[in-house]
């Protein structure tokens, strides 16, 4: 992977909106994947993994959206938990886990709260050097951004 550096990191600098914008869709991907392979195979048992707080408020905000459904969708309802949410339910599946390239559950923890962090700052206008404050963190960001998005793509094509 080419280094980021020089006018890239400049352009970063300034909050150039093109580069948010792709970091930010690189995290969508990462997001996207995390629902696709919770959704494929019993999702309750995966939503089941969550403390029971994070599970009521995904249950809340299912209501909220669905007033005439009384039966709870499990895929209808995973799609209103948040990112933190589908983190937790892919690093506290056993399965799961083992089947990633993380080295360990800190590992992943960490990549993956970064990840939401950074989300967090492009959706909310903030500065993504809050989040990778130089050209190399940025540089090993998106490449293990790209390598995990992968990783948990591949499970679901198996």
């Amino acid at each position: 992977m080419i280094p980021i550096t020089g006018l890239a990191w400049f352009v970063m600098n300034k909050r150039f909106a093109a580069i948010s914008l792709c970091l930010f869709s690189l995290v969508m991907a990462l997001e996207a994947e995390m629902i696709t392979l919770l959704s494929a195979d019993h999702p309750e048992t995966y939503l089941n993994l969550l403390p029971e707080g994070r599970l009521q408020k995904a249950r809340d905000l299912y209501h909220q959206k669905h007033k005439e459904k009384e039966r709870v969708d499990p895929v209808g309802l995973l799609l209103c938990t948040n990112f933190v949410d589908k983190a937790t339910m892919l690093i506290r599946s056993p399965q799961l886990f083992s089947a990633l390239p993380f080295s360990s559950k800190r590992q992943a923890e960490q990549f993956l709260n970064r990840a939401q962090e950074l989300r967090n700052q492009i959706a909310h206008s903030d500065s993504v050097l809050t989040v990778l404050h130089n050209p190399e963190e940025f540089d090993s960001f998106v490449g293990d951004l790209r390598k995990y998005t992968e990783a948990i793509s591949n499970l679901h094509n198996v």
